[in-house]
């Protein structure tokens, strides 16, 4: 009798066990999980926690791919209508244009420029503007790591920052000058000072071809003459948009020729700093794309069990479970037996 109560006893502990694996590979199967250890639920904790970080990024430059598409879209219409713009100023330079003709064009000139200003404080995306004049570089995170960043760089585009502000800035007088062949470092220093304007520029860009006529009147050397032609240029240009730039004149018009070409290099420039961001942060974006779909691997095939192997093993437990059962009950028929011997 103690040999069967032993064996009845293990084969019942044998039926908890089952059981309890049963229990196990059941709830793997319905919840598409693996029970898993202190050590495999930290593994998968910090790389969930990593690709959560990585999509975060992926979030962060798909924003800033927005703003720099907006951005590049608004510097195309600028862009446009700065060529119109230039055929304006050019058509205005023709001495044989009348006054009135000038006037005319001038009024569709003026109209044209406040467009680009339009467009540069109005082109922005959910608050950021990469175009108008207070735009400011902005970092946002690329990467899971503190250091890991990108910088959208801004490209003002106003027609102040832009040197073809209808209102005289000491910015545009300074462009104007400089676009014309003017090198004195008085004017630029004036045009840099905190409290520059329009006018004081406009003193120094005089002071200045009077220094360089001096000079020549001193001693007509080539440098001297060079000097003195250049500056010369570089005074008409600057004076001639020192009230603002215009094309009711035939010498205002050449000056907002030379002023246009330099604000459309600087457009230019623009777009080539927008098109170089939006290509690194696509590289970027598609860098933590890969990672976060490798790290997300590694997770699902730490927590993701094998379907075929679970039933397999469900069907083995089963039938283990049903052998079990019969010998309990096989044993329970010889134990009774056994009592009737002793009746």
């Amino acid at each position: 009798m103690s040999a069967l109560t032993g064996l009845s006893s293990t084969l019942s502990s044998g039926i908890n066990d089952v059981q309890s694996k049963m229990t196990t590979v059941q709830t793997e199967l319905a919840t598409g999980k693996k029970q898993l250890d202190p050590g495999q639920l930290g593994e998968v904790t910090r790389l969930a926690s990593q690709v959560t970080g990585y999509n975060s990024a992926a979030n962060n430059i798909s924003q800033a791919q927005n703003a720099i598409s907006v951005a590049q879209t608004g510097l195309s219409s600028i862009n446009d209508l700065m060529t119109q713009l230039t055929d304006l100023a050019n058509k205005a330079s023709n001495a044989s244009l009348s006054d009135t003709d000038r006037v005319n064009l001038n009024t569709t000139f003026q109209s044209l420029l406040k467009q680009i200003d339009g467009i540069a404080s109005n082109t922005e995306v959910n608050g950021v503007n990469l175009l108008k004049s207070s735009a400011v570089s902005s970092t946002i995170l690329a990467g899971i790591s503190s250091s890991d960043t990108a910088t959208i760089n801004a490209t003002k585009s106003d027609t102040t920052t832009l040197g073809i502000s209808s209102t005289a800035t000491a910015a545009s007088v300074l462009a104007a000058y400089t676009a014309a062949g003017g090198t004195d470092a008085t004017v630029t220093t004036a045009a840099t000072n905190a409290n520059a304007t329009a006018a004081t520029v406009k003193s120094a860009v005089t002071t200045a071809l009077a220094t360089a006529n001096s000079a020549f009147t001193t001693s007509a050397t080539l440098v001297n003459a060079a000097k003195f032609t250049a500056e010369t240029a570089a005074n008409t240009a600057a004076q001639a948009v020192a009230t603002g730039i215009d094309i009711t004149t035939a010498t205002s018009a050449m000056a907002a020729v030379t002023a246009l070409a330099t604000a459309l290099n600087k457009v230019s420039s623009n777009q080539s700093s927008l098109a170089a961001d939006a290509a690194g942060l696509t590289a970027k974006a598609s860098t933590d794309t890969a990672i976060a779909t490798n790290l997300q691997s590694t997770i699902d095939s730490i927590q993701k069990p094998d379907q075929a192997a679970l039933q397999m093993q469900l069907t083995q437990l089963n039938n283990q479970q049903s052998v079990d059962y019969y010998l309990i009950s096989q044993l329970n028929t010889a134990s009774q037996a056994a009592l009737t011997i002793f009746r």
